[in-house]
């Protein structure tokens, strides 16, 4: 039993600081764009059902770099791209419900998105 539970906490700690590094690294080419015509651009597609665009839009949304912070808007878009079963915004989406950002804690729905 012991070892199960150490197992899955390390499996959960591998998984978040790959996830860091991912929305780190996501996060340079939103930098080196106008911010302004960047999350135009990006919307327009995103509002055409980009996954992509709106998977990037969740991390602009969710990270504040280019425009400012709005949890409640990253988590609209990581649903419409999760919705379509794009993983990077599913487990995004995931990790938004188990921390509680744009919303109230929900372990059984991050679950449901991992």
């Amino acid at each position: 039993m012991k070892k199960n539970i150490l197992m899955m906490v390390f499996t959960v700690i591998v998984l978040f600081g790959g996830v860091i590094a991912w929305l780190y690294h996501s996060n340079d080419s939103l930098e080196n764009v106008s911010a302004n015509s960047d999350i135009a651009h990006l919307t327009k597609l995103a509002e055409q059902g980009d996954m992509k665009a709106q998977t990037d839009l969740g991390l602009a949304y969710g990270s504040g770099n280019s425009i400012p912070q709005d949890y409640t808007k990253a988590m609209y878009w990581y649903n419409q791209a999760a919705k379509q079963g794009y993983a990077p915004a599913q487990f995004n989406l995931g990790l938004f419900y188990e921390n509680g950002w744009g919303g109230s804690r929900d372990l059984q729905l991050a679950k449901e998105f991992y």
